[in-house]
């Protein structure tokens, strides 16, 4: 069976600030119990509820689980770099992300489609359903804020524009590409919208 899908990323998409601030301190003191104190005390994120604080310090140190040292140097590098490595980071994360790049998005935008509507994801939703039976038990309202809030991260990605419906490929920065090149990491490529499929 395959591992379930993780959605905790409704709590907030890309969280580009938060994830570049926290990879930021990260590198300059790799110690999660000092960050964690730096968060809860307020002086390290922008958002003001400490509950909201807790909460996305530990969805960002999970996804850091997964992140090459060299994806934490582009997080808290120029926006583009940025925001492109953090998504890399998510897709390999969040399972459904990565899925659904590579399900619809890619397939779209290799048969000249360029629209993306709620449609393709729930056509997707239901394909993952069969071989992810799981994915029956969510209510609505919860499938709508998955979309929802993953139709953002592409927006945020810069992978899909929210107004147009439109979907393209983003500009990658070479040395983002040279570094999942030596890396030997393809899946991040192809999340990227660059490279071969899987």
């Amino acid at each position: 069976m395959k591992k379930a899908y993780k959605f905790s990323f409704v709590a907030g998409g890309l969280l580009l600030p938060e994830t570049a601030a926290i990879a930021g301190r990260y590198l300059e003191q790799p110690d999660w119990e000092a960050i964690r104190r730096e968060v809860e005390a307020g002086q390290l994120l922008r958002t003001t509820r400490s509950s909201s604080r807790s909460r996305y310090f530990l969805e960002i140190r999970r996804r850091f689980r997964v992140a090459a040292p060299f994806e934490l140097a582009f997080i808290t590098g120029e926006a583009d770099l940025s925001r492109l490595a953090n998504f890399a980071v998510c897709c390999r994360y969040y399972q459904v992300l990565g899925d659904f790049m590579v399900d619809v998005v890619r397939d779209k935008l290799r048969l000249g489609d360029r629209s993306l509507g709620n449609i393709d994801f729930y056509a997707f939703f239901e394909r993952q359903t069969q071989e992810r039976p799981e994915l029956e038990g969510l209510s609505d309202s919860t499938r709508v804020k998955v979309k929802t809030v993953l139709f953002r991260m592409l927006s945020e990605a810069g992978i899909f524009d929210p107004v147009t419906k439109i979907i393209a490929a983003p500009r990658l920065p070479e040395a983002l590409v040279y570094a999942y090149q030596q890396a030997g990491d393809s899946d991040a490529l192809v999340h990227l919208l660059a490279g071969e499929g899987k």
